[in-house]
């Protein structure tokens, strides 16, 4: 028996596909994972100076808009998951981006293709200042301008410019352009910024330094308010002062499925929580095959649950008034159950929305030594947003309405005025039977989110790798086409599997060489180990780090 177990591990070490090892910290007390080292850095610093994991996010997220300007920022959205410890109760803060009260619907779908997507037109109301200011309020023990102040340092000191950054502005340096503030800030000298350099941002850091001492009012009303209104409407988009003025974020319940033994969390439902968990949800254990993810079988199994749930899912979400009791519907133990009988058979689903790649968000996580923890992603929707810099505030607008479909009146994501358009993004945290934290995870990378956290978990927990193998390992992308399935992955999958899969249907496309992290994002994660200690594991496919003690 000893032997036929050898050799079977034998043939499972020579399919294994090619890895990017992460970076990986055990820690006793308290750990950060985020997209930047300097803002997991000064998150950190938050947690040892007395504050707790939403004062930490506070410093984190503020940080991230600083030094990863492509990804998020003050002109952007936020969604945060935030476990409370003492109750074991889970919240969301929803600070999604929102259309204009007065968007001219007929006009925004009339405008070019490319300036709906990627312009002016596509800026919305930005709700990260909001969100964050919230969840302070409502969680934070230390006071809001403290929780500011590591961002206003990073702004006036300058972040560390790392290959990914250059990768990132050079990628984008023809949006950027398209703002002559933008270009002056992080096109220095009309010239990419050096490795290894540090880059400014001294109007970002006033900005920061209004909104410490004032609070979201500060972007929201006054001034601030005035030069993002002037900005977008001057690059043909659609914002008013009332717009901003009248934003507000809001604090919502999760959504969530039983899984293995304990209970899966995210958020919903304009973000993509509820079409992971119900993807997750679908698999019956009793299925696999094989004892290796990334084999051919897995993955056509994998593919064909996917493209059945998710796009059914993915047709549900949006900004209308029935969403919450649509997804309290279709996440019932009843409908879990049909969806999970249903999905071990192939179909022949479309998933819905097109995807270029470019979309650009960040991910990150705290836990403090109460084990209250913060799982958030945040985002400007594609790299640098809509490229729109609104003269003296050094930040970066979003292009959120080009998530909106323009297609079908009606339906839940269609656009609308004051609407929120949905989201792929999907911070999850996974507790056990007695509500104890087992993991918390995300990543960024648009329609490849769900696709991403998906494989991760259920590589860690049907197959039983180390949470750093799963999350190192070639990842891949599902989406339909044409006639056929298509498998977009990273190279490194082994030929035999990716012959056995076009054998199978597949159309199997390398997109990327492993590690690239140009289309398939990073993802963060932190596991919770039985002894009380925490893994804090960074995917090295972006500039991301991890910090702790």
């Amino acid at each position: 028996m000893a032997r036929y177990f050898f050799i079977l591990l034998a043939i499972a070490l020579t399919l294994r596909a090619e890895s990017l090892a992460p970076e990986v910290a055990q820690v006793s007390h308290e750990v950060v994972v985020a997209g930047h080292p300097q803002a997991a850095e000064a998150g950190l610093r938050v947690l040892q100076g007395g504050g707790n994991a939403v004062d930490a996010a506070v410093a984190v997220s503020l940080c991230l808009g600083v030094a990863e300007p492509y990804a998020s920022g003050l002109g952007g959205k936020i969604e945060m998951l935030y476990y409370e410890a003492s109750s074991k109760k889970l919240y969301v803060v929803d600070g999604m981006d929102t259309a204009s009260a007065t968007l001219p619907v007929k006009a925004f779908i009339a405008q070019p293709a490319h300036e709906r997507i990627e312009g002016g037109p596509s800026a919305a109301v930005p709700g990260l200042a909001a969100g964050l200011y919230l969840a302070q309020k409502k969680w934070g023990v230390s006071s809001w301008d403290k929780d500011v102040q590591p961002a206003i340092s990073l702004a006036e000191q300058g972040f560390v410019i790392y290959p990914k950054t250059i990768q990132l502005i050079k990628e984008s340096a023809a949006r950027i352009k398209k703002s002559q503030e933008g270009a002056r800030i992080f096109l220095p000298r009309g010239k990419l910024p050096e490795l290894g350099s540090r880059l400014q941002n001294l109007d970002l850091a006033q900005t920061l330094k209004h909104l410490a001492s004032e609070g979201p009012d500060s972007i929201y009303k006054g001034v601030t308010a005035e030069a993002i209104v002037n900005a977008v409407s001057a690059a043909g988009g659609y914002m008013t002062l009332d717009d901003l003025a009248s934003y507000h974020a809001n604090i919502v319940e999760p959504v969530s499925v039983p899984f293995n033994g304990g209970n899966l969390y995210s958020t919903a439902p304009v973000s993509g929580g509820g079409q992971l968990l119900a993807v997750l949800a679908a698999f019956d254990k009793a299925k696999w095959s094989s004892p290796l993810f990334h084999s051919a079988s897995s993955l056509n199994r994998f593919g064909h649950v996917f493209l059945n749930v998710y796009p059914k899912f993915d047709a549900a979400t949006g900004d209308d008034d029935n969403v919450t009791a649509r997804f309290a519907e279709l996440l019932s133990e009843k409908n879990i159950e049909s969806i999970r009988s249903e999905a071990s058979r192939s179909s022949e689903a479309e998933q819905s929305g097109a995807d270029d790649g470019k979309q650009s968000t960040t991910h990150f996580i705290i836990v403090d030594k109460a084990r209250n923890i913060v799982c958030v992603t945040q985002s400007l929707s594609y790299h640098f947003g809509c490229g729109v810099v609104p003269i003296g505030t050094g930040i970066v607008m979003n292009n959120s309405l080009s998530n909106f479909s323009i297609k079908l009146p009606g339906k839940p994501n269609y656009v609308m005025p004051g609407k929120r358009p949905k989201s792929t993004i999907a911070p999850t945290i996974w507790l056990d039977i007695n509500r104890n934290p087992k993991l918390a995870i995300g990543l960024p990378g648009g329609a490849r989110i769900p696709t991403g956290i998906a494989q991760v978990i259920l590589d860690y927990t049907e197959f039983h790798r180390p949470l750093a193998d799963a999350i190192g390992d070639s990842r891949i992308h599902i989406l339909k086409t044409g006639k056929k399935p298509t498998l977009e992955c990273e190279t490194g999958l082994p030929a035999s599997e990716i012959q056995l899969l076009k054998s199978y249907g597949w159309t199997v496309n390398l997109t990327e060489k492993i590690g690239t992290g140009e289309l398939f994002g990073g993802v963060n994660a932190v596991e919770f180990l039985p002894d009380g200690s925490l893994t804090g594991v960074a995917d090295l496919r972006r500039s991301n780090a991890v910090r702790g003690d």
